[in-house]
């Protein structure tokens, strides 16, 4: 599970999280789609029990919320809790701040890990606790001839969904 240890270290790298940031966990895990077994890391996908994937911690959660001004967190597996989770406890703390979540994110290694501008274009579904969405990256590109940054826009999610569970009624 990505842990408050994992966060400091990506910003001692990258510089702290931006205000307003979309922060995406990218596990490598797009190897493995579309294929079940190797998406839930089990002989058996049709039993959540077993299921072994990756996900945030409930502490780099908490970090994230009372240092952090995020506005949507995400993941490249199946869920924003770690594949055995039976009381989600990330699922519950996001919903209480009125983050949402996408999941299954793809698309993630073709992204640079800092400064991408990234929107998110989800269906509003009355009383519903997701939807499918199409998530947009701006990528910066530098200039050779001087250092000004240019972005060009490339259509990167095509498996993701979103996970909000107040958000979807109330901002949209």
């Amino acid at each position: 599970m990505v842990t408050k240890a994992d966060l400091e270290a990506w910003e001692d790298q990258y510089g702290k999280i931006p205000d307003g940031a979309i922060v995406i966990m990218n596990s490598g895990w797009h190897d493995r789609y579309p294929d079940k077994t190797l998406v839930f890391n089990t002989s058996n996908p049709n039993d959540t029990t077993s299921f072994h994937f990756p996900s945030w911690g409930k502490d780099a959660v908490l970090w994230l919320i009372a240092h952090r001004s995020i506005h949507v967190l995400g993941v490249d597996v199946p869920s924003l809790d770690y594949g055995q989770s039976v009381d989600f406890p990330v699922h519950i703390l996001i919903s209480k701040e009125n983050i949402p979540g996408l999941e299954n994110v793809g698309y993630l290694d073709k992204i640079p890990e800092s400064g991408t501008i990234i929107s998110c274009a989800a269906m509003k579904i009355v009383d519903g606790s997701g939807s499918p969405v199409r998530v947009f990256a701006l990528i910066p590109k530098f200039s050779d001839s001087n250092s000004a940054m240019k972005y060009h826009f490339s259509l990167f999610v095509l498996l993701c969904s979103l996970v909000s569970f107040k958000m979807l009624n109330d901002n949209f």
